[in-house]
Parts: C-alpha cells; sequence; structure tokens
C-alpha cells in the first residue's frame, strides 16, 4: 500500500470517528418527563437486581428524607437490606410527574412482593422529588440529568 494510501485511510478514520462523536453529542436531549421516566426504571431495575450502585445513579448527592439523612445512611440502609433480599419483583403504578423548573416530583403506588412466594413486601403510596443536574454524555459532554434529591415514603414498622 503507498504511503498517501495510508495517510488517505488515517484521514477517513479520523473524519469518520470525529463525525460519530457530533452526531452522539449533538442528539437531541429526551423530554423531562421520558428522563425522569427512565430514572424512575433504574431505580426499579435496581432494587430488583440487588444492584445498590446502580440505585445510587439516580440519587443525589443531597439525598434526604425522614428516615435517611444523607447519601451514606441510604446506601448503608440499601447494602444492608435490599443487598441481603431474595429475589424481589417491584412496580410503580401510575406515576404522576409534576416538573417546576429545575424540580420535579412523581407520585405513584409503589408495589414489591418477594419473587418466590408473592408476600407483600410493600404496597404504599409514594411520593419522589427529583432536582434537575448536571451530568456527562460519553464521560465528556455535559447535559442535564433528574436526581433523585428526597422520598416520602412509609418506613417500614411505622404506622400512620
Amino acid at each position: 500500500m503507498q504511503q498517501r494510501s495510508k495517510i488517505l485511510l488515517a484521514a477517513a478514520g479520523v473524519l469518520t470517528a470525529v463525525l460519530g462523536v457530533y452526531l452522539i453529542a449533538s442528539r437531541p436531549a429526551p423530554s423531562d418527563n421520558e428522563m425522569i421516566d427512565a430514572q424512575t426504571q433504574t431505580l426499579i431495575e435496581g432494587a430488583e437486581r440487588h444492584s445498590v450502585s446502580q440505585v445510587m445513579s439516580v440519587v443525589s448527592a443531597e439525598y434526604h428524607d425522614a428516615t435517611v439523612s444523607n447519601t451514606d445512611q441510604l446506601n448503608f440502609f440499601l447494602r444492608r437490606v435490599v443487598g441481603q433480599a431474595g429475589p424481589v419483583d417491584v412496580q410503580f403504578f401510575s406515576p404522576i410527574v409534576t416538573i417546576e423548573g429545575d424540580t420535579a416530583t412523581s407520585k405513584g403506588h409503589l408495589h414489591a412482593v418477594s419473587a418466590p412466594g408473592g408476600a407483600v413486601l410493600t404496597d404504599q403510596d409514594v411520593t419522589l422529588h427529583w432536582k434537575r443536574e448536571t451530568g456527562h454524555r460519553l464521560l465528556v459532554f455535559p447535559t442535564p440529568v433528574w436526581r433523585l434529591t428526597s422520598a416520602e415514603y412509609q418506613a417500614p414498622g411505622l404506622s400512620d
């Protein structure tokens, strides 16, 4: 192969790579509702797969709720409870998403049962609070992401 052919082939390869990165980086972002739905699905899949890291990937560093005061406590709780649980089927029914600027709320009904026996683990209304933060697409390109900042739920062992 001639030197000129090698140079042209290398240039074509570089141009193809640059075009590919540009197309991926410039594609339109999904709507806020689609992003929140996707993050909610990530939470559900993480719980079903017992993947604490997958659940925590959706959680903001500012997370807190009535029983968990920070992400370290949440991580510990998830590793202790979710990591040791058996197979589980989790569903979040009829989420209603309300977006106000850079914050959002999704309200729905959480239903979780143990997969082998069908025992109900939780069956309650849950409110999730979200905040738009900056994430990165392809580890480089800044992009908005919705992260969970708080949740309202009935903690196990507590009554209304």
